[in-house]
């Protein structure tokens, strides 16, 4: 039987016309640059490499928490604009390099919004850090070296491995995760192996 994808659910894979095929993805927020980015996300795993392809997904919770408090007092107000990663490869560089902060120089990607670095969960009321580890970034009001250094600094302090956790997945695995509390990177694997997935991602509110 011929199993149809709905348009709300998302054929992560790297065959079959699916996303994102057999490259490393850096830990990242579903949908961090829209105006809602999504509240959480479903994955099916239905075909699985025999290495790699793994996810590990980054409590940024406690991220926040684990920060010294004179940071907190540093990033508590700022609002951090998150650059769509989708558009940047339709509009390279020169250089052809992806920038992890925009400077002056580079034309910022449009459209694109500002969240609060430091967001509130609308359910639990705690406060985490809410920043990808290597999405084009930008602190908004900041000198850009300034801002650079400051997420360059908060970006090391996300890949602790105590803040994390990786699943190696099994064919019929289904997991949830909170996009609004954690972040999540794919560890790469072999082009000719199969890795087929489906995701659905629940609709979320406006940061604050």
């Amino acid at each position: 039987m011929r199993i149809s994808i709905d348009a709300d659910v998302v054929l992560i894979a790297n065959v079959g016309g699916g996303l994102l095929g057999n490259d490393e993805l850096h830990a990242h927020s579903n949908h961090h640059w829209t105006p809602q980015p999504s509240a959480s996300s479903f994955l099916h795993a239905l075909e699985v490499p025999s290495r790699g392809g793994d996810t590990t997904w980054i409590n940024a919770v406690l991220a926040y928490e684990t920060l010294d408090e004179a940071t907190r007092r540093e990033i508590d107000d700022l609002q951090l604009i998150t650059y769509n990663p989708f558009l940047r490869r339709f509009r390279p560089l020169a250089s052809g390099r992806a920038p992890l902060y925009r400077t002056p120089e580079i034309e910022p990607l449009s459209p694109y919004v500002a969240h609060p670095l430091v967001r509130t969960h609308p359910d639990s009321g705690k406060r985490l850090l809410y920043l990808d580890t290597h999405t084009e970034v930008e602190v908004l009001g900041w000198p850009a070296r300034r801002g650079a250094a400051l997420v360059e600094r908060l970006r090391a302090h996300l890949l602790q491995p105590r803040l994390a956790y990786t699943h190696r997945w099994s064919v019929g695995d289904l997991v949830w995760w909170d996009n609004q509390a954690t972040i999540h990177s794919r560890s790469a694997f072999e082009a000719g192996e199969r890795r087929v997935m489906k995701r659905v991602s629940l609709a979320g509110t406006r940061p604050f």
